[in-house]
């Protein structure tokens, strides 16, 4: 039987610039089409969307909007430059040293390009590579984001806020520090295309943090990094009075799923805000049908929460036949679209922790 950890093994994918960079429309995009129930896939173009989600169905989508997270900082004690990716905890930030992570020690101060300072005061104990990090009274990582930071990537381009290549029809609330792109290729004429087809759309929130683990090092500690979600009330009344009457629920991005996980009681869904560090592998709890995501890089922990909707034997074969009809990856790549039947899910193997 093939297991996903074969999709570990593909080559690293090389990151995709935005389509409209080579004069393309944001959904003019390939679509893998996967449906677990039947053991079928298909490669489609993304516009076919609107005909593939069933009538009726909710389709729910993640209206965070990425802050510019990636900075140039100074490290007081030694005057050396930084390059750090800062995201946001409960009570402090995180911080990412990505260039000059040899360099820092604990009670470090980094100072940004507004005077302001993070100070660092320990290792992460799940992962040693982040640091814990509290503010001065002038640090305020979207002022300073949206002034001087630049987006978080692992490609070799780097894009800043007026280049609007991070924009979304529902990007609204700021917070996320890495991209919750799987909405980026929803154009206008697809919504209507949805909206015509009874399809109703209903959005939350979950703030992405900082995501440069790979698989094997989230498989060690079984949560992620803690993000904050917020489900109004009338969302969950929506998802519940879809769930009710036997209507579909599709979840647009992996981070609506984590939220969708997180706010379901067994029963139903169940508005509220707080911080998770939800870890899905394999199962989910929640009624959920589908999911819209991008084409994660094998290598990376998101792949994990895949094979919740899908059987491992179909995922390996449906991403090597995306590899051959030359897919492209990451947030500005092609996407899938996967289809599972809610009522044959398993009890979960999840772990979480909510404040």
């Amino acid at each position: 039987m093939r297991d996903t950890k074969q999709i570990f093994s593909f080559q690293e994918k090389s990151y995709s610039p935005p389509p409209e960079s080579i004069g393309r429309k944001r959904s003019d995009v390939k679509l893998l089409y996967v449906r677990d129930t039947t053991k079928f896939y298909s490669i489609l173009r993304f516009e076919d969307i609107a005909k593939i989600i069933p009538r009726d169905s909710l389709l729910l989508f993640n209206d965070s909007m990425i802050i510019p997270a990636r900075f140039n900082v100074i490290l007081e004690r030694t005057k050396k430059n930084l390059l750090v990716h800062v995201g946001r905890l409960p009570d402090s930030y995180v911080v990412e040293i990505r260039v000059g992570k040899l360099e820092a020690r604990e009670g470090d101060r980094l100072i940004f390009e507004d005077g302001s300072m993070l100070q660092l005061h320990s290792r992460m104990p799940s992962f040693s590579r982040y640091w814990i990090a509290y503010p001065d009274g002038r640090f305020d990582l979207e002022k300073l984001g949206f002034k001087f930071g630049s987006y978080i990537n692992y490609g070799n381009f780097e894009y800043r806020p007026h280049d609007g290549v991070y924009s979304s029809e529902f990007a609204k609330v700021p917070g996320s520090v890495e991209y919750p792109s799987a909405s980026r290729a929803f154009t206008q004429d697809i919504l209507c295309a949805l909206r015509d087809k009874n399809v109703e759309i209903r959005t939350l929130t979950l703030h992405c943090n900082l995501a440069s683990l790979d698989a094997d090092e989230f498989w060690t500690s079984e949560k992620l990094l803690p993000e904050y979600y917020n489900v109004p009330a009338e969302t969950a009344s929506a998802l519940n009075r879809k769930i009710n009457s036997g209507g579909k629920v599709i979840a647009v991005g992996t981070s609506v799923v984590r939220a969708l996980e997180t706010i379901y009681d067994g029963h139903q869904y169940v508005p509220g805000n707080g911080w998770t560090d939800i870890f899905i592998k394999k199962s989910l709890r929640s009624p959920i049908s589908g999911l819209v995501t991008g084409m994660h890089d094998p290598s990376t922990s998101h792949i994990l929460l895949l094979e919740a909707f899908c059987s491992p034997e179909l995922l390996v074969s449906a991403y090597q036949t995306a590899e051959e009809y030359g897919f492209r990856w990451h947030e500005f790549g092609d996407v899938a679209l996967i289809v599972r039947e809610p009522r044959n899910m398993m009890y979960p193997t999840i772990t979480q922790s909510v404040r």
